[in-house]
């Protein structure tokens, strides 16, 4: 599909999920989870995210998941959940499926709301055993309430998934921006919300590279090439 009629259905779709949004009070923190069809841990990491949340007072946190076209059976499950921070979830439209498309959306929603955004892994913690606890989200989060525009969480890979990294796109990430990092495609990121609106005015002209999995390199490119404050 070219990308002047992709660029227009986000459009369209995007306007739409905004007119569902509840912005009553506003919102300090986006979560945006991209979901599949290969997603059965979502409905466990929701859960949990939600408890950690309520340990963490003074802010306002909006939970917001996006599946692909094929994930009908998901999202009924996930809005079905009884969870105590507002939510709100969606599926993409076949021409724009995919997950850079997805994050755009966060990216979207967090600069309407003047929020900060986190990104997480609909199967992080199946996957990647992470423990997921209050202290590793304020972690996590606090590189951008400092000094920092972005941090990107450093995750465990099955090196059978991901082969080319440690001997291809890191090196090369090394050798041109000056930047050792442990993994560029772990699915984790956090911005600030000055970093989400130079993303989100951004994206729009690189459609065709991060509607599936160049978001992360995208992302992280971004930030060197405007010297923004990175952590990992």
């Amino acid at each position: 599909m070219r990308a002047v009629n992709s660029e227009r259905i986000f459009d369209d779709n995007l306007q739409l999920i905004l007119s569902q949004l509840n912005n009553e009070g506003g919102y300090d923190l986006v979560i945006g989870i991209p979901f599949f069809r290969e997603s059965p841990h979502l409905p466990e990491l929701l859960q949990l995210v939600d408890k950690i949340l309520c340990k963490l007072i003074g802010k306002r946190y909006l939970i917001v998941c996006a599946g692909d076209q094929y994930c009908n059976e998901t999202l009924s499950t996930i809005q079905g959940l009884q969870l105590e921070n507002p939510h709100m979830e969606y599926l993409m439209p076949a021409e724009i499926s995919g997950r850079g498309m997805s994050i755009r959306t966060f990216l979207e929603i967090a600069n309407v709301m003047e929020a900060d955004l986190i990104v997480f892994s609909a199967n992080m913690e199946a996957e990647q055993g992470i423990g997921i606890n209050e202290v590793w989200l304020e972690q996590l989060l606090s590189p951008i309430s400092g000094n920092y525009d972005m941090a990107f969480g450093s995750m465990p890979q099955h090196f059978g998934l991901n082969s080319s990294a440690p001997y291809f796109t890191l090196p090369i990430l090394e050798s041109i921006y000056g930047i050792r990092i442990s993994s560029a495609s772990g699915g984790v990121y956090t911005f600030d919300h000055s970093f989400v609106e130079e993303l989100a005015e951004e994206a729009k002209f690189w459609s065709g590279f991060i509607d599936g999995y160049g978001f992360d390199i995208w992302s992280i490119t971004r930030a060197l090439v405007w010297d923004k404050r990175i952590c990992e």
